[in-house]
């Protein structure tokens, strides 16, 4: 304000499970998974994705690993895939262990058991940005494919009309 003062600053925890944000990833997952069917493939392995940290911060309680299995159990109980598996992408630069397995681990994983499509659903992302436009659709697509795998992506929420209602759920519930 004028008199150079902060505002009052309210912080939101979880909402890992919020219904709406359950509900928009589900749907787009629904709509990948009807165009991989389209095109024939019928068993898709599906892959969850979130940003790596530094594996010190869980020993520091951080919940981080707690709340993308939760987020991913949600949407498992509704979408019933195939196989699933869990991964971390992005990994840093500072030479500290990070959280994993890496996309790349999971990719050769499924590769092992032949080819098959891969469905990236990057639930620890909302929106359009490089860790998806590049890390994903660039460097992973590329990695699949050197793997003999097809490898597909869910839509970002982005402006994911689900997606807003969840913001503005976890924004009301603390105003009132």
């Amino acid at each position: 304000n004028i008199k150079g003062e902060l505002p009052p600053v309210q912080l939101i925890g979880s909402w890992a499970n919020q219904p709406s944000l359950i509900d928009a990833f589900v749907e787009k997952y629904n709509i990948a998974i009807d165009k991989i069917n389209s095109l024939g493939y019928e068993q898709v392995h599906t892959v969850f994705t979130i940003h790596s940290i530094p594996a010190e911060s869980l020993e520091r309680g951080d919940f981080y690993d707690k709340e993308y299995d939760s987020t991913v159990k949600a949407i498992v109980d509704r979408i019933k895939p195939y196989r699933w598996y869990q991964a971390y992408q992005s990994q840093g630069m500072i030479p500290v262990p990070w959280l994993g397995p890496t996309v790349e681990s999971v990719l050769d994983r499924i590769a092992k058991i032949g080819s098959k499509p891969v469905l990236i659903v990057p639930v620890g992302f909302v929106s359009d940005h490089v860790e998806i436009l590049y890390d994903i659709d660039i460097e992973f697509s590329e990695y699949a494919k050197s793997k003999n795998l097809n490898l597909f992506r869910t839509e970002s929420l982005n402006h994911s009309p689900l997606f807003i209602e969840a913001l503005a759920s976890v924004v009301w519930e603390h105003l009132v």
